[in-house]
């Protein structure tokens, strides 16, 4: 809930009917300024008032299509809508792989649609400054992509591993040169807008709250599989992070206490068990489709390993799901051909629980944490476009 502090009296009452106009819009759909009056109880001069001050600032315009309702009566009546160009917000998601890396990058309009642009490769995950430099470039490539960049009011970067406090990563264990407090106090010293850094899951199930309305009534969880493991978590509509940003993170669970145990990690990234069975068939390590004819074909080892690695993934779920008492867990996996082999595996293995979860795919697939990315930016900056506090 959005927090309004400055002013009082009329000052305050205009910048609370502010807010709720545009919320309503936002979250409800276009409106015309009879029924915003009606929605939000405010007097007809008011949301005449209010309205016309949004549409100056460029917040709102008129929308090219009328009422349907109208049309019957004779009388027009016109809807309001965000106007797109009022703001840009960016996102840009870091992805390890080996010794190189990937930036993924988006940008947002005021209305929250996001527009992806082509991945970049680096190399050289071990150098803090070869990361930096690429977060950079990516800027660059974001500030001539959006319309007009003097519009531009946050930026949010999605990173694989834990952010505490907001200014200290105490883990990330796929770009290690990340970690401490240096990366963050680099990257926010030469923009002249606000940054903010997430864990990349955590995104990833901020933009499935924002694609799927079904799920801010329910509780679930989001499993990211790939060169690491981890989740996040929703609880009705809200991300549970802890106490310290932990929350989810559970793929440095042992299976056992002898020390010659596997973590969760281990056996389920794409360059753990998965890789190596991959590397026993003289395949790349990376090249998960390649498993996919093994298994129609019913290999017999290609199967039992198969259906080992489903078996630890749904000890992961129910490590989840015991502990939160989850609606469903949807599982972003890197490869989709492989999945679809999977999950009647996954299925058959929690039908048989005695308190069995709903298992489904993210809406916005492997770009799910990329659009949580630019929408968590725009989120966190409504308040400085919204009320002018830029």
């Amino acid at each position: 809930m959005t927090s309004i502090k400055n002013g009082s009296g009329p000052s305050r009452i205009r910048q609370i009917n502010r807010k709720a106009v545009l919320s309503n819009i936002r979250y409800g759909g276009n409106n015309s300024r009879l029924k915003l009056g009606k929605d939000l109880g405010i007097s007809a001069a008011a949301v005449t008032a209010v309205v016309s001050e949004l549409v100056d600032e460029g917040l709102l315009k008129d929308a090219e299509i009328i009422e349907p309702s109208a049309r019957k009566q004779g009388r027009p009546i016109s809807l309001l809508e965000l106007h797109a160009d009022a703001a840009y917000s960016l996102g840009i998601v870091l992805r390890p792989a080996g010794d190189i890396f990937y930036i993924d990058l988006a940008w947002s309009d005021y209305t929250g649609n996001v527009t992806p642009l082509l991945s970049s490769k680096h190399y050289n995950t071990d150098s803090l400054q070869s990361i930096i430099s690429g977060i950079h470039e990516s800027l660059i490539t974001l500030h001539k992509a959006v319309p007009n960049e003097e519009k531009i009011f946050s930026l949010t970067i999605g990173i694989p591993g834990v952010i505490e406090n907001d200014n200290n990563i105490p883990i990330a264990p796929k770009l290690k040169c990340i970690e401490g407090t240096e990366f963050i106090q680099q990257i926010v010293k030469d923009l002249s807008y606000p940054v903010s850094i997430h864990n990349d899951v955590n995104l990833g199930t901020t933009s499935e709250l924002h694609q799927q309305p079904r799920l801010r009534n329910l509780s679930f969880a989001y499993l990211h599989i790939y060169s690491g493991v981890g989740s996040g978590i929703a609880l009705k509509g809200e991300i549970l992070s802890g106490s310290h940003g932990w929350a989810g993170e559970i793929g440095h669970i042992k299976l056992g206490n002898a020390p010659n145990q596997y973590s969760f990690e281990q056996l389920l990234s794409t360059d753990g068990a998965l890789a190596d069975l991959l590397e026993s068939l003289n395949k790349p390590r990376h090249a998960l489709d390649e498993l996919v004819p093994y298994l129609i074909s019913g290999d017999r080892n290609v199967n039992q390993n198969i259906d080992e690695y489903c078996k630890t993934l749904c000890d992961a779920i129910w490590v989840l799901h015991s502990v939160l008492d989850l609606n469903e867990v949807m599982i972003d996996f890197p490869s989709d051909a492989l999945f679809e082999q999977l999950l009647p595996k996954l299925e058959i293995i929690m039908k048989n629980s005695p308190n069995p979860v709903r298992i489904s795919s993210p809406a916005m697939g492997h770009q799910a944490g990329l659009y949580g990315a630019a929408l968590t930016a725009l989120d966190l900056a409504l308040d400085s476009i919204e009320l002018r506090k830029k």
